[in-house]
């Protein structure tokens, strides 16, 4: 019998051209074990997620600690197996294990890790490092090895190139060390990137710049970016829309300029009033944070799952049942009740 391309054990689909990727009704569940082979329950950690990412895109997956934006980004990066729902790459269902298939998606998607000196291995040289994906992917000539690294170098701005192209990761700065993580990302030409708190671990002073690069790869190769992260301070200058995630589920989606000025889920509202401004004004100013703690992806909450620690809870519809998606304004959807009577039609 014999062997099925990748075409043939791809189910196609019709999302419009400039949809990237395609998350339908997804849902990650880790199953925990009682006594080491009974099942003791599931681990909802992504739970119901559904969004688009277009062409030469940013958008940017908000939340707090522990509110599955890490498990979606790894999911997306074909790492776990859905227990339900499709992730859809250039209208091709990419939830197949078999070789081939896997090969060639992680060969289109970039990631940048959140750590780049855990990121990359300390005993490697800089060309090592950018080499290792191309020789992977079969293109080992040594000059066409060499000008790719070259140019992806120059593109990040570790320049001139002879000066880090035989360093080691210790020889250089963190805000370097992020770059080599950018220029791996993006070596095998790829049209999309996900960035997994990608400043974070770098500081105050590095962080503006390498959002600008960032940005400045994503306009000059059309690149499409998922970019998680806890810090909705650096969003605003990056991303085009904002998705807030609790508890597993995506509670509010808006354009940047909608979700920050005209937000409306209460989640939303208390993750920004937690960020911080450089202003000295606000040393004067209390702002009410929810009390509690985000809710057990174990045993979570019937109905809404902030409805615990919701100060506009409604009592018999917010603890009783999951509320939808309402259409509040133009691309701007909240999964909240409180919005019952303002669907669009």
């Amino acid at each position: 019998m014999a062997k099925k391309s990748r075409k043939e054990e791809i189910i196609t689909f019709n999302y419009p051209d400039d949809v990237v990727l395609a998350v339908n009704d997804l849902k990650i569940y880790f199953e925990l074990k009682k006594f080491g082979f009974g099942n003791a329950g599931y681990v909802k950690a992504v739970d119901g997620v559904s969004f688009d990412l277009h062409k030469q895109e940013a958008i940017a997956i908000v939340g707090e600690s522990g509110c599955g934006k890490t498990t979606l980004m790894k999911s997306i990066l074909g790492l776990y197996e859905p227990r339900e729902g499709k992730i859809i790459y250039k209208n091709e269902d990419i939830n197949k294990h078999d070789r081939v298939t896997k090969r060639w998606y992680h060969s289109q998607v970039g990631y940048v890790q959140q750590d780049p000196f855990g990121a990359i291995a300390p005993f490697l040289s800089v060309r090592r490092i950018l080499e290792e994906p191309l020789i992977c992917n079969g293109i080992k000539e040594p000059g066409e090895l060499d000008t790719r690294i070259r140019k992806v170098m120059e593109e990040v701005s570790l320049t001139p190139v002879d000066d880090f192209i035989n360093k080691y990761p210790h020889m250089l700065s963190g805000g370097q060390q992020q770059r080599i993580v950018i220029a791996r990302a993006m070596i095998l030409q790829q049209k999309m990137m996900v960035a997994d708190e990608p400043v974070s671990m770098l500081d105050a002073s590095v962080r503006v710049e390498v959002l600008k690069l960032l940005e400045g790869l994503m306009l000059n190769h059309g690149l499409s970016v998922i970019y998680i992260t806890h810090d909705l301070s650096t969003v605003r200058y990056f991303s085009e829309r904002i998705f807030v995630m609790y508890a597993g589920r995506l509670v509010e989606k808006a354009k940047v300029n909608d979700l920050i000025f005209n937000h409306k889920h209460p989640y939303t509202e208390a993750l920004l009033a937690a960020t911080s401004e450089p202003d000295a004004a606000n040393a004067k100013i209390y702002k009410e944070i929810p009390e509690g703690e985000p809710p057990s992806l174990l045993h979570p909450p019937p109905g809404c799952r902030y409805h615990p620690r919701c100060p506009k809870m409604i009592d018999g519809l917010c603890n009783v049942d999951n509320p939808p998606e309402f259409e509040v304004g133009p691309d701007h959807l909240v999964s909240c009740w409180l919005y019952k009577d303002d669907i669009k039609d």
